[in-house]
């Protein structure tokens, strides 16, 4: 298993990305593509972090996509895997609700998954 831990930081945007991917090298075939996605906590105060989950299975995983909603994102991105768990870290420095959504681009189609968190 390999594992990677960048971080990045983007003026207002400071991501921690924790990145864990596993090929299989048994499992054969093709596998759809699927993508789920986590935060926590679901709600926080302004400048408080949220650590967003990503769960993706597909053939040929080659990025995720994050995009926060409030107009920042980020897109991890990795060479073909079957199976990928990664977070992120976003911190919001305005009150309100926001979507986060990801896109997973995969060799058997892309996936889109969203969570909705408050920033009091």
């Amino acid at each position: 298993m390999n594992r990677v831990s960048p971080v990045h930081a983007f003026g207002a945007l400071a991501a921690l990305l924790t990145a864990a991917a596993c090929l299989d090298s048994s499992i054969t075939g093709t596998r759809p593509a699927s993508l789920s996605i986590a935060a926590d906590p679901l709600t926080v105060s302004v400048d408080e972090p949220v650590t967003i989950t990503v769960s993706a299975t597909g053939t040929g995983i080659t990025g995720i996509s994050l995009d926060f909603g409030d107009g920042s994102g980020t897109t991890l991105t990795y060479s073909g895997p079957i199976e990928v768990v990664d977070q992120a870290t976003h911190t919001y420095d305005t009150p309100g609700g926001y979507t986060i959504t990801g896109t997973l681009i995969a060799a058997q189609g892309d996936a889109t998954a969203q969570v909705s968190v408050t920033v009091n």
